[in-house]
């Protein structure tokens, strides 16, 4: 089981879900699905993906924000008008893309040890129920996942060459 932390503060715990076996690759590193039990006092929580860089040798934390998926309602997400891969010139003065996301900001997983484990790449998605046809399988959802008729679906990568927290 994982910690989700933003910043110094822990948000909840992780209780990973089964990943579609056409989802895995054979590359090094290892792609996690989750849902989020939140501690109460650190809700609300956005709907963000933020990706790990590298840049001149520091970590560099990029942020898209995007909005709650509403069950029941067309896709109307604002991934529409995000890239899926940010690309940014490379100089020799190590130009930084913007917006990078300050520490007190950045999510992080961390592992039963309490150590941070690597990521490359970490997105939150808050799923608001539709209570009049309720998902099948929220019956199988962990304990204290669902308040006030969310829940939050966070996806992380591992991964053993991304710059340690």
């Amino acid at each position: 089981m994982w910690t989700f932390w933003r910043g110094d503060e822990p948000i909840g715990t992780l209780h990973e879900r089964a990943r579609p076996q056409a989802l895995q690759s054979g590359r090094s590193e290892q792609h996690v699905n989750a849902v989020l039990v939140p501690e109460l006092a650190r809700l609300p929580l956005p709907s963000v993906r933020q990706h790990v860089i590298s840049s001149a040798g520091a970590r560099v934390v990029i942020e898209h924000v995007r909005g709650p998926e509403i069950a029941g309602r067309s896709h109307q997400s604002s991934q529409e008008d995000e890239p899926a891969e940010v690309a940014f010139p490379v100089g020799e003065r190590g130009h930084i893309p913007q917006p990078v996301v300050p520490p007190s900001r950045q999510l992080r997983v961390r592992d039963a040890a309490g150590t941070t484990v690597r990521t490359s790449y970490i997105a939150v998605l808050e799923y608001q129920i539709d209570p009049t046809s309720p998902p099948v399988d929220l019956a199988s959802l962990p304990r204290g996942s669902l308040v006030n008729g969310k829940i939050w679906l966070v996806a992380f990568t591992q991964d053993s060459n991304a710059p340690a927290a």
